[in-house]
């Protein structure tokens, strides 16, 4: 998207422009960059890369993206990274967070089920991680040990998900979601329930419904208002 417009920080590629990004990561590993903000935090890895994280989010937050790319190349300063890494942590001004998300998250999680917590497994896992995001795949490895000491005990999902005798349940997907990946989306609807209805938005960010596409509100609006679908699962276009 940058390289398609004029002010654009990265030079050269988008392969050339990725290896930027690797190298800023790397860097950020073993020394942090400036934080103007009052709290002075150093900004290191974790923030920049849970800050780009919150960017891909939504589209909007891409300009926000742009300054925090350029002001970190450009001037070490990472203030930007670490503002949208607290937006995503919910975290304050005061350092006080607004809700317990992120734990929540993980004790939900744990419950639902887990992964293969051995050294094996985890290996693999991470080569396949590294082989799909090169970028972003380094730095969630041995992603099993979250739950791998967790108290409580598994309670594990059910055995069948069709929802068997239920009305069409209607499932919406981004193409470019990077949160849930839109081939679940498509599992879900036609592969696992029983009478699964599939709206695609080939675009970008998390989440469809209520975000100015008025070929997903259309549909999804009828839906709940009257019951009615297309005859066919529609495509949308941002």
């Amino acid at each position: 998207d940058c390289k398609n417009r004029d002010g654009c920080n990265f030079k050269g590629s988008v392969e050339q422009s990725l290896v930027q990004i690797k190298n800023l990561l790397r860097t950020a590993e073993t020394q942090t960059f400036e934080n103007t903000d009052d709290s002075k935090r150093p900004v290191n890895v974790i923030s920049i890369e849970t800050g780009m994280m919150m960017a891909l989010y939504d589209k909007q937050y891409w300009q926000y993206l742009d300054t925090a790319f350029d002001d970190t190349l450009n001037a070490g300063d990472g203030t930007m990274f670490q503002r949208l890494a607290d937006f995503y942590n919910d975290r304050g001004d005061d350092g006080k967070y607004a809700s317990n998300l992120n734990e929540a998250f993980m004790a939900i999680s744990c419950l639902d089920g887990r992964s293969d917590s051995s050294e094996e497994a985890m290996k693999a896992q991470n080569a396949k991680l590294l082989e799909i995001s090169p970028t972003l795949g380094r730095y969630w490895q041995w992603g099993a040990l979250g739950c791998a000491d967790w108290p409580v005990p598994e309670i594990g999902g059910l055995s069948d998900y069709s929802a068997k005798g239920a009305p069409v349940i209607v499932v919406i997907g981004n193409t470019g979601d990077p949160a849930t990946p839109y081939q679940q989306a498509v599992s879900l609807a036609h592969d696992i329930l029983d009478k699964g209805f599939l709206i695609t938005l080939n675009g970008e960010g998390h989440t469809a419904y209520d975000h100015g596409h008025s070929c997903v509100d259309d549909v999804v609006n009828t839906f709940l208002l009257e019951g009615a679908l297309p005859k066919s699962e529609p495509v949308c276009q941002p």
